[in-house]
């Protein structure tokens, strides 16, 4: 299970009724792949309908970015929650006091890993990429101002999380350029539209990014 209350830059085990995850619902879904994501609710927080309409499309999407690095037997931790656990795992582990809408942490930068999960027997040869958290609130306004869904919104978010893990970065325009290209190219295969709208040049991706999805100034 994922810790959702971790200690800040450190890893720790929990039992599935620690006090830890009371307020949380586990799940676990399975991807055509074999893939696993591993998910903690926010009980109080994200409707239990959202996780039933997003489960095929973040399986799809994780299936095929991890297909495209020919990686097998994996497993990703989720944690969908409010905008107030959010701020406190950004205030924790990147030292910035507010919330955000995704935030990402590599298996790789084990000192910035936010949740550990206490993997079952028969999973040892699973490897675990890393943690994604998701808030709420954040989601739904940001979706509300672009006006798209907050399924599709949510959907794009949880790709995003993916490829970060998968070491892409927006730190230069050339790398934001190439995520937001392979990020679009993903939610194409499962029928949403290029979140970042119709680039031609530059100049109208710039005006595009603000214009139709403003929200899109990652954190993570």
């Amino acid at each position: 299970m994922i810790d959702p209350n971790p200690e800040p830059d450190s890893l720790t085990q929990i039992d599935a009724d620690d006090d830890a995850i009371s307020g949380y619902d586990g799940m676990q879904w399975i991807t055509p792949d074999k893939h696993h994501i591993d998910i903690l609710s926010d009980q109080n927080g994200w409707p239990a309908e959202a996780s039933d309409h997003m489960k095929a499309c973040f399986c799809q999407m994780l299936d095929a970015a991890l297909a495209a690095h020919d990686m097998t037997r994996c497993t990703v931790s989720l944690l969908l929650c409010s905008d107030d656990k959010i701020r406190q795992l950004n205030h924790d582990h990147r030292g910035k006091n507010k919330a955000t809408n995704v935030l990402s942490f590599p298996s790789q930068d084990d000192d910035n890993m936010a949740f550990y999960i206490a993997v079952d027997a028969d999973d040892q040869n699973r490897e675990e990429i890393g943690d994604i958290a998701i808030a709420y609130e954040t989601c739904v306004r940001e979706a509300e101002e672009s006006g798209i869904s907050t399924h599709d919104h949510v959907t794009h978010l949880f790709g995003h999380g993916v490829l970060h893990l998968l070491g892409y970065d927006h730190e230069t325009d050339a790398d934001a350029n190439e995520m937001e290209m392979l990020e679009s190219s993903l939610l194409a295969a499962i029928g949403i539209a290029n979140p970042y709208g119709d680039i031609e040049d530059e100049e109208t991706r710039d005006d595009n990014a603000t214009n139709k999805m403003p929200m899109t100034r990652f954190s993570s």
